[in-house]
């Protein structure tokens, strides 16, 4: 508030599904979608798509360890994701054909094997800290800089500096 004391941020908690009304995201300057479900981030992302809601999604995190091989980029220019291909071959199907995501050039690592069975159960990424923060302060830093550079053309159209 100190920066921007006309900067409102809405904290909206729900768990989304297909079922959920977005339509409260209509209001939003812009969408961050940090959601670990894959459904979920499906769901947004359409629907922001459908409705030109300005979002960037996080891709995955877990299994890596360089946060310099982080990028801002289209889901469809990604690879080695593997959280990116779910994604593209779902939002192809939902004839979604761009979104701005996080995404890491760093293949995943293969954790080390567990001492004890998992019970057939996939083994959950692990992730050190330093890495979905780096992504979350690229998220932020996309955001701001696209706000400010639409606040500058609108200015611009005005005739205001």
């Amino acid at each position: 508030m100190a920066i921007n004391p006309d900067c409102e941020v809405v904290e909206k908690f729900a768990f989304i599904t297909a079922e959920t009304d977005l339509s409260f995201l209509k209001e939003c300057d812009f969408v961050v979608d940090a959601i670990d479900t894959v459904s979920a981030k499906l769901w947004i992302a359409q629907y922001c798509f459908e409705n030109q809601i300005p979002i960037i999604a996080a891709m995955g995190c877990g299994n890596r360890l360089d946060p310099s091989a982080l990028f801002v980029g289209d889901l469809f220019e990604t690879s080695g994701c593997p959280l990116g291909r779910v994604m593209r071959r779902e939002l192809r199907c939902r004839h979604v054909t761009s979104l701005t995501v996080v995404a890491s050039k760093e293949p995943p690592l293969k954790p080390l094997p567990a001492n004890e069975p998992l019970d057939n159960r996939r083994q959950t990424p692990g992730s050190v800290p330093f890495v979905p923060s780096a992504a979350g302060i690229l998220l932020s830093h996309h955001v701001v800089t696209t706000l400010l550079q639409k606040h500058a053309e609108a200015c611009k159209l005005k005739g205001e500096s």
